[in-house]
C-alpha cells in the first residue's frame, strides 16, 4: 500500500493485514524512549520495540507489517514533552501516566517466575503477573498492593473496586490507566492480574511461554477468562 502524499505523510510502504481497513496510511511517528509509535490515518496506534539495528517489532500481533525500514530512534526528533497529546509521557504530572511509562521501559525485559525474587523484578530479572503490579506500585506510589493476585483482588490495599461487569470491562467503561484488571476461570479463584493502559489495550505478563511482559489487546484476556472479573484502581 501506498502512503499518502500530503502534508505530514511518512514516505513508507505498510502492509495491511486482510480483514483490515483498506485504504489506511501511515500518518506520524512519534517516538516514546527507544520505542515507535505508528499512527494510522484512522487515528489507530501500534507500538514497535526496537529488535536488532533499524529493525522494529509491533507489539501486538494484528498490527501492521512494516515493508521498509523506519527511523533509527535516534534520528527520530523526540515528542515535546510538554505535548499534551501523548497519553505515555509521565511528564504531565499524572500518576497514571508515570505508571504506564514505567512498564512501557520494561517491556520484554523479565522472564516469567514465581520465585521469591519475583517483587524486584529490576533486580531479579524475573517476575509473575502480580510481582510485576506490586513492583510497578511499589516503585512509583509507595504503596503495597499485595503480593499475589488473590491477594489483590480480596484486599482493600489501598484501592476500590471500579466494576465487575464484563461487558463494561471490556469495552473500558468507566476506567483509566493504571487501573488493575483481576481475572478468574470459570469456578476457579482470581489467577490473573494486568495494568489497563487505555484504548482497549492492557500490559503485563502472563507465563513462562511468554517473552517478558507486553502490550495486547483487552479483548484477548476478557474472553479468555470466561469466569469472574474485577478492577480495582489505586491511583
Amino acid at each position: 500500500m501506498v502512503p499518502d502524499q500530503g502534508a505530514g505523510a511518512v514516505a513508507m510502504s505498510v502492509d495491511v493485514p486482510e480483514g483490515d481497513v483498506q485504504g489506511l496510511y501511515l500518518s506520524a511517528i512519534r517516538r516514546t524512549g527507544d520505542s515507535l509509535h505508528l499512527i494510522d490515518s484512522a487515528g489507530h496506534e501500534t507500538i514497535c520495540l526496537p529488535s536488532g539495528p533499524s529493525r522494529w517489532i509491533p507489539t501486538d500481533s494484528d498490527s501492521y507489517t512494516l515493508t521498509t525500514s523506519i527511523p533509527d530512534p535516534a534520528d527520530v526528533t523526540p515528542t515535546d514533552p510538554a505535548a499534551p497529546n501523548d497519553p505515555d509521557n509521565p511528564s504531565d504530572g499524572s500518576v497514571t501516566a508515570k505508571l504506564i511509562a514505567w512498564h512501557k521501559k520494561r517491556l520484554g525485559k523479565f522472564h516469567y517466575s514465581q520465585s521469591g525474587n519475583r517483587l524486584n523484578p529490576d533486580k531479579s530479572g524475573t517476575t509473575d503477573c502480580s510481582g510485576l503490579q506490586y513492583a510497578c506500585y511499589k516503585s512509583v506510589m509507595g504503596i503495597s498492593v499485595g503480593t499475589n493476585s488473590r491477594d489483590q483482588a480480596n484486599v482493600a490495599h489501598h484501592g476500590r473496586m471500579v466494576t465487575t461487569t464484563r461487558s463494561e470491562i471490556l469495552h473500558g467503561t468507566g476506567m483509566q490507566r493504571g487501573d488493575l484488571i483481576f481475572y478468574a476461570h470459570p469456578g476457579a479463584n482470581w489467577s490473573h492480574v494486568e495494568m489497563y493502559m487505555g484504548g482497549s489495550k492492557v500490559i503485563g505478563i502472563s507465563n513462562v511461554h511468554q517473552n517478558g511482559s507486553r502490550i495486547q489487546a483487552l479483548s484477548l484476556q476478557v474472553n479468555y477468562f470466561r469466569g469472574k472479573l474485577k478492577v480495582k484502581r489505586y491511583a
